[in-house]
């Protein structure tokens, strides 16, 4: 981060690129929408976030979580205690350890706003703290301009785009376990649950791509970008290998039936 604090860093989805400006670079309409960037106490850089109608808090920026991101505890009890309509649960995800496991509810927020950008029905689960993962800056250009402690957002292509978190219901944690594969954590209910992958399962092929020699964070956009065609997925379970189809357009078992 000290590095980075040095440097003007552009990242653009739709280009599929990272550019490292000069910090004496000028902003340009392309940059799109200046945005005061704070810092937490940990030196983690962060954005005040309206949820529905409550006031904006500060939200975490992760680039390192592959979901939209989650909501703190204490900041979802009072998103609900303010209105239990707030939130739609979609599931409940296993956060998958070595040692054990956590349950956690996943959710759609009514509405959440950053600036002027406002989304609606953008998936979170309770966590520790309120962050902003990666799946919600993909909506965007965005260009951290750390020397000026701003951050500009200009819509992308997928902008609008309806989010299929909760898609598969399925969770690929970041760690390599025993350079074979990734753990899973598994939703309650939802078609990874329904075609038979279990919570704590090691995920070893995503349609011939070898989970060793990949990161998580490609193995899980490859599960959500790809939509019109069924998926074969490989897990080790107590040593033994299991393969499983993901359905594609068919849409099984989606908890309350949601429906764009």
């Amino acid at each position: 981060m000290d590095i980075l604090r040095q440097f003007v860093v552009q990242i653009d989805p739709d280009e599929q690129t990272i550019a490292f400006l000069d910090k004496t670079s000028v902003p340009t309409e392309q940059w799109g929408k200046e945005v005061q960037l704070g810092l937490s106490d940990a030196q983690i850089p962060s954005v005040m976030v309206r949820v529905n109608d409550l006031k904006p808090i500060p939200f975490l920026i992760d680039l390192g979580d592959g979901s939209t991101g989650s909501i703190g505890y204490a900041d979802y009890k009072t998103l609900v205690a303010a209105d239990t309509n707030a939130v739609t649960v979609v599931g409940y995800r296993w956060s998958a350890g070595l040692a054990n496991s956590a349950k956690a509810v996943s959710f759609r927020v009514n509405s959440l706003s950053v600036e002027c950008f406002e989304h609606s029905k953008l998936v979170f689960s309770v966590g520790v703290q309120s962050r902003l993962g990666l799946d919600y800056f993909m909506r965007y250009t965005t260009t951290f301009d750390f020397p000026n402690a701003k951050l500009y957002l200009a819509p992308g292509n997928k902008f609008h785009d309806y989010d299929y978190s909760d898609f598969d219901g399925m969770v690929i944690f970041a760690n390599l376990i025993d350079n074979k594969g990734y753990l899973i954590g598994v939703f309650d209910q939802s078609v990874a649950a329904q075609v038979g992958i279990r919570n704590r399962d090691l995920l070893l092929d995503v349609d011939g791509r070898v989970a060793s020699e990949l990161e998580a964070i490609s193995l899980a956009r490859y599960l959500k970008s790809t939509t019109d065609r069924d998926i074969s997925i490989t897990v080790e379970r107590q040593g033994q290998r299991l393969q499983f189809t993901l359905p594609r357009g068919r849409r099984i078992g989606r908890i309350n039936d949601e429906e764009k």
